[in-house]
């Protein structure tokens, strides 16, 4: 897969040497595929365009990832705490291309114990935790008056139509973001330890799961930093220029996630069929 079209000015080697720096796991175990179920949740009910829809009941995920475990340690670091420093280092102002990079590698830094589904899986959360906070009031608001109070507390745009293709755009990088996610967390469940496949095959897809790792942190990064083109929503040119933005970021995405499905697929297949021998 050529990721070399959605990376720009740093080449995919050099990326995959600074993820590989950054990258120390150190045993901590987190259920990546529940969380993200979770996250899922979140955000398509504030993404969606809909406001007559119900709540659905949350799932039950609170045993599996109240506290990230570290192996063979006393330490523990609380699934919250994790996510709200993910967020502090996310919600700084980045100014341009090459600050939103720099800040990516910053929150690989922050994330080097983690395997690579964590990393993306943590950072999804602190997006929904982000926009969920930022969006809930606004869906619940010709419902709810007290949530209609703090969105008017808050300047926030109570009517959906003044930020809707903002919001579809959104919904479409989030979605994407989303769909690479569960591919990363489904290569990293797979026994590879078991079987011997073809390293070269082996090894280019292990490449591909970092730089769509980078690609989903970089991402949800720059989701975060939409943040203040939603807020002036009233100025029509900017809110057309960040939907514009979004959407080209959306479908580079879509396009990533079809490659490496693809690929995990073919991985996943190789191994059944071994497992078949």
């Amino acid at each position: 897969m050529n990721f070399r079209s959605n990376i720009s000015a740093l080449n995919e080697d050099i990326i995959v040497d600074q993820l590989l720096l950054s990258h120390d796991p150190d045993g901590r175990w987190l259920d990546s595929e529940m969380l993200l179920q979770e996250v899922e949740t979140i955000l398509s009910f504030v993404l969606q365009n809909d406001v007559s829809l119900p709540i659905t009941a949350p799932l039950d995920f609170q045993v599996s990832t109240t506290n990230i475990e570290v192996s063979e340690s006393k330490e523990k670091e609380t699934l919250p705490y994790a996510i709200s420093r993910i967020s502090v280092q996310m919600l700084c102002p980045c100014m341009g291309e090459n600050e939103i990079q720099t800040r990516t590698m910053v929150l690989f830094d922050l994330l080097k114990e983690y395997r690579w589904d964590a990393k993306a899986v943590l950072v999804l959360g602190a997006l929904a935790s982000t926009y969920g906070g930022l969006l809930l009031p606004i869906h619940l608001a010709f419902s709810d008056p007290v949530a209609a109070s703090i969105a008017t507390l808050n300047q926030l745009p109570i009517k959906r139509t003044n930020f809707g293709p903002w919001l579809n755009s959104l919904s479409l990088v989030v979605k994407a973001m989303v769909d690479i996610t569960k591919c990363i967390v489904e290569f990293e469940r797979l026994p590879f330890k078991q079987v011997k496949l073809d390293n070269k095959f082996v090894g280019e897809t292990m490449s591909n799961i970092y730089l769509a790792s980078y690609l989903v942190v970089k991402s949800a990064l720059a989701c975060l930093q939409q943040i203040p083109y939603f807020k002036k929503i009233q100025q029509a040119m900017e809110s057309r220029r960040a939907a514009g933005e979004l959407s080209s970021l959306g479908y580079q995405l879509r396009n990533i996630h079809t490659h490496l499905n693809k690929q995990v697929d073919e991985c996943s297949t190789k191994i059944g069929n071994f497992q078949m021998l």
